[in-house]
């Protein structure tokens, strides 16, 4: 029973995310979504890029190359 429960509810909140979609507050809504998105995921880039490039500064300074 909870089961079915819960599948009316994914149901509903598509259809509810559906509705938003079609609205003009709906669009600012996704592209707002989109951009937090793309800024998060675009920090978390960031932060293991310089994690692994100090890493391999600190790795190639501990070799006497000369």
């Amino acid at each position: 029973m909870i089961a079915v429960i819960a599948a009316g509810g994914a149901v509903v909140t598509a259809g509810v995310g559906i509705a938003i979609a079609m609205g003009p507050v709906g669009w600012v809504i996704l592209i707002g979504a989109g951009l937090a998105t793309g800024y998060a995921a675009g920090k978390v880039a960031d932060a293991l890029g310089q994690g692994f490039s100090g890493l391999i500064y600190d790795v190639s300074t501990d070799i006497n190359w000369f």
